[in-house]
């Protein structure tokens, strides 16, 4: 069986290494855009490359998934977190999980992961820089037709495959080859493209005085939205940036409202709380303890003590134009309470859009009801797998949609071994 497995992402790792490994890497083509492996991978989380997540049990995994959940039920029994750490570790790449669960490698080198796969892409015929441009089924056969810069020229080539493999990913960081026309092309192949959402992405803000405080972080952050019938919130590290937000907490609330419009005419409005942890009666306790403390500093200096410099700068301007320079023991009741309060039960935040292109995760893509969940193969194109990004399954950050790309590519894989 000549076998086609078109682009290396996360996905594609876990079905290449199991067909090498079954002896079959004779049969293996890989059609790759970018001239390396890997290079989606190795800037997932700022190089570090998450590889999993550190949550083994099914019921603990299975509701960090906003969409699919069900459909992902059997492909996780057969290949777990847990097995996938072991996998990693029996091939040389030390892994560690940290303490919100997320496993990385011991290095925090995204280059450790690419590596263990280069070992074993090194056994198939791979075809690097080359860009499958159609796909189509002729009779028994997959008819694949790709395009390739060569001194300075495009060079046309055709080729002929039993079966194939897409792992593509979706509509993000388009630069590592991830774009959206492969979307036509599945339904070439008579498969539904459901409604497409971005999400684990950064947010523009309308506020610009989180963009003067670029690089300040919380640690336990609480994104608070509220409306007229239900009070939604995600907590998770919080980074300020020049644009607006980003960090793992704005990835969940991205997975969450990834089909919500955020635009400019139609923005959309949350409150920052900078600790989860903490109440308007906790902070209010906290500023009279130090405004008593410090009576003859300045409000913006006992600040410091407990939130970041530049933070604190544009909270007072929140409070009033001096306000930093008060001394503590000059402030108001009014405007201790409503420091208090702005800490306590959130800054308000207004969203006008999501930074362009910025989406690790497209949501939904081919719809599942048309493919084996035991198998990974379409159920109306035989001999076609899909898998992970490419599917209707999608979860909060995490290491989680990287599990759904081990789970049914270990699938898929097996298939095709058999």
């Amino acid at each position: 069986m000549r076998i086609a497995i078109v682009w290396w992402w996360a996905a594609w790792m876990m079905c290449m290494a199991w067909l090498v490994q079954a002896w079959l890497w004779s049969h293996v083509t890989l059609f790759e855009k970018n001239k390396v492996l890997g290079a989606k991978v190795a800037i997932t989380w700022w190089g570090r490359c998450n590889v999993t997540t550190g949550l083994y049990k099914k019921q603990d995994i299975l509701p960090k998934y906003i969409r699919g959940s069900d459909r992902f039920s059997y492909a996780y029994k057969q290949f777990s977190a847990k097995q996938t750490y072991k996998r990693f570790e029996q091939q040389w790449c030390q892994l560690k999980i940290e303490k919100d669960m997320r496993v990385f490698p011991i290095s925090n080198k995204s280059k450790d992961v690419i590596d263990v796969f280069d070992n074993f892409a090194r056994h198939i015929d791979c075809h690097l820089g080359e860009w499958v441009i159609d796909i189509s089924k002729v009779w028994d056969e997959f008819i694949i037709v790709t395009d390739k810069q060569k001194e300075k020229q495009k060079e046309k080539k055709t080729y002929s495959f039993d079966k194939v493999v897409i792992c593509v990913g979706g509509n993000a960081y388009r630069h590592t080859g991830s774009t959206w026309d492969w979307y036509t092309r599945a339904e070439k192949l008579w498969h539904n493209v459901t409604q497409l959402g971005p999400s684990l992405s950064s947010f523009l803000t309308q506020e610009t005085w989180i963009h003067r405080c670029s690089w300040v972080s919380f640690a336990n952050a609480w994104l608070i939205r509220k409306n007229d019938t239900q009070q939604q919130s995600v907590s998770w590290p919080f980074l300020c940036t020049h644009f607006g937000f980003s960090g793992p907490v704005a990835f969940v609330l991205a997975a969450h409202c990834a089909f919500e419009a955020i635009t400019k005419e139609e923005p959309f409005s949350i409150f920052l709380k900078p600790d989860s942890q903490k109440s308007i009666s906790d902070w209010d306790k906290i500023l009279v303890s130090l405004c008593h403390d410090y009576p003859k500093k300045q409000i913006q200096t006992v600040l410091w003590s407990v939130l970041p410099k530049s933070f604190v700068q544009e909270l007072c301007a929140m409070i009033g134009e001096n306000f930093w320079e008060q001394q503590a023991s000059q402030i108001s009741r009014i405007d201790r309470q409503q420091l208090a309060g702005l800490l306590g039960n959130g800054i308000p935040l207004t969203l006008i859009g999501r930074r362009p292109w910025d989406e690790f995760v497209t949501a939904w893509w081919v719809a599942t009801t048309h493919i084996n969940p035991k198998t990974m193969e379409s159920t109306i194109c035989p001999w076609l797998f899909f898998g992970w990004e490419v599917l209707d399954i999608d979860g909060v950050t995490g290491g989680y949609n990287l599990q759904v790309a081990r789970s049914t590519w270990m699938l898929a894989a097996h298939t095709l071994s058999q």
